[in-house]
């Protein structure tokens, strides 16, 4: 059994393409039955640190595990919530423990990617302007994947605390991209091809479905509790990255300001090569949290491992 720390994951050197390709590849075999997932327990302690288990299965790839994910309260004093993450892997054939690793990068890495996977189907092109609602870690790892996948010349920022939205704004103009922090959510939304909202804990004003350009693609990290989820308009589709997922958290009360919505297969566009950007309606994208991609993800930490370095 090996042990991976933070450090010797990051020594591995793991390409952002390898990635993609590990989530696209784990999301096509979720939608066949290949890959599995069980719906994942939660259980919260008196402070309302929340603990949480997501078990998958990768049948092609011969390992099943689980990763183990603790949340903290968001703390508004300090802007920031902690979240520590680790994995266990063990081999289909005997059950043996093939590996531990520390899944906190594991997870960063697949949040933003699996927003870009949905994005590569359902968000223009030729988008050129980003919106990005909370400025901590997952705003900076979907500002660099999704600057490499589309022709951004733009970046607005939002956050609760304006230098944090700041900056973002300074990271995005060093990339090349024209940024600017802004003061309210509607003027920082209103005009962008792509918004991504990864607030922590609901903001004092929703962010309204109608501020949204026509044809926008907007993903939902933070599950929606910044924008009125109510007020979606029966034009806009709704998708979300697993329907079994998505109905479990309905039914536990996570998802409370959701009106019944007709939720779409972010698989199945995997599974067919589909892509719906041309008809102009808005994108709404809901991803629940694939544990499966996290497994995978850390079963190539272990095969890069046993590759001889130069």
């Amino acid at each position: 059994m090996q042990y991976f720390s933070a450090d010797d994951i990051a020594s591995l050197s793991m390409s952002r393409p390898k990635v993609l390709e590990i989530a696209e590849r784990t999301i096509a075999a979720l939608h066949d039955g290949s890959a599995r997932m069980a719906a994942r327990p939660v259980i919260e302690a008196a402070n309302g640190t929340r603990f949480m288990a997501f078990p998958a299965l990768l049948q092609n790839d011969g390992v099943a595990g689980v990763k183990w994910l603790s949340i903290e309260p968001f703390d508004p004093a300090v802007g920031q919530q902690n979240l520590e993450a680790s994995i266990v892997l063990s081999a289909l054939k005997g059950g043996r423990l093939l590996a531990v690793l520390d899944a906190r990068w594991i997870t960063a890495i697949r949040t933003a990617t699996v927003s870009l996977v949905a994005a590569k189907r359902m968000a223009r092109q030729a988008s050129t302007r980003m919106a990005i609602i909370a400025c901590g870690e997952q705003a900076q790892y979907h500002l660099d994947l999704f600057s490499k996948a589309f022709p951004l010349q733009e970046c607005s920022c939002f956050s609760r605390r304006i230098e944090s939205a700041e900056r973002l704004a300074a990271k995005a103009r060093d990339m090349g991209l024209k940024a600017k922090a802004y003061a309210g959510l509607r003027e920082c939304v209103e005009g962008a091809d792509i918004v991504v909202t990864t607030s922590p804990a609901p903001t004092e004003t929703l962010i309204e479905p109608e501020w949204f350009t026509p044809g926008a693609f907007i993903s939902l990290v933070d599950l929606g509790r910044t924008i009125n989820t109510m007020a979606l308009s029966p034009r806009d589709q709704f998708f979300v990255d697993d329907l079994v997922q998505f109905e479990a958290l309905m039914a536990n009360g996570a998802l409370k300001r959701y009106a019944p919505v007709k939720a779409l297969s972010l698989q199945q566009l995997v599974a067919e090569s589909r892509n719906c950007a041309a008809d102009g309606r808005r994108k709404v994208f809901l991803p629940t949290g694939l544990g499966a991609i996290d497994i995978a993800i850390a079963r190539e930490v272990l095969e890069l491992s046993t590759e001889p370095r130069a």
